[in-house]
């Protein structure tokens, strides 16, 4: 798709947006009041108000490789710190997908490149948890996809930011699955500061 088509697409979403909600971009331009934060992967099939069904301003999101929610991301904490502090979000959908290329990636040899480095936390979950992961390549994939999202639940839960807002109001991590080929997603734990447990 080109520019021209791109900003033609444009005009026709925010005409009918307006007509659907004639205030709609008056609040917006207002504020914003997510009621979520989003962490989730870059892939272009997942797109996280889509998947949810819901409006501009709903979801603050931050997307990167394989949903990571790594310390090291200055970007990362950045959005979560504003989240939790400036906007007071109360809860987060850490979501994984099906068929994800980063995870496929680190259950393959490191090329050298920056996303095998971005990667080598998921080589070590697929290090730790090797005897939980199926042989069948469809189900493997499908297997460290829950296992990931689990990990970083855990990685969120131990990050001090995250313990400081929970020792003053309630924070609730949702770890979700995608799937690409029905649409659907399944919640695979919930931790509401006690620890992940099956949602």
């Amino acid at each position: 798709m080109q520019i021209d088509e791109l900003l033609a697409r444009n005009r026709a979403w925010a005409g009918r947006l307006a007509a659907e909600d004639p205030d709609a971009f008056a609040r917006l331009a207002h504020g914003q009041r997510p009621f979520a934060l989003y962490l989730g992967c870059s892939d272009s099939r997942v797109p996280p108000e889509a998947i949810f069904d819901v409006p501009p301003g709903s979801l603050f999101v931050h997307r990167n490789v394989a949903n990571q929610a790594d310390a090291r991301d200055l970007n990362f904490l950045s959005v979560l710190e504003f989240g939790l502090t400036a906007l007071e979000i109360g809860q987060i959908l850490l979501c994984g997908h099906e068929g994800c290329g980063g995870l496929q990636r680190a259950l393959g040899e490191p090329e050298g490149r920056i996303a095998d480095y971005w990667l080598h936390p998921v080589r070590e979950l697929v290090r730790t948890h090797a005897d939980e992961l199926p042989a069948e390549p469809n189900r493997r994939l499908s297997r460290l996809a829950e296992i990931n999202v689990l990990a970083q639940m855990h990685r969120l839960a131990g990050l001090p930011l995250v313990r400081d807002v929970r020792r003053a109001r309630p924070l609730v991590v949702h770890g979700l699955v995608y799937d690409v080929a029905t649409g659907l997603l399944r919640r695979v734990a919930v931790d509401d500061g006690s620890g992940p447990r099956p949602g």
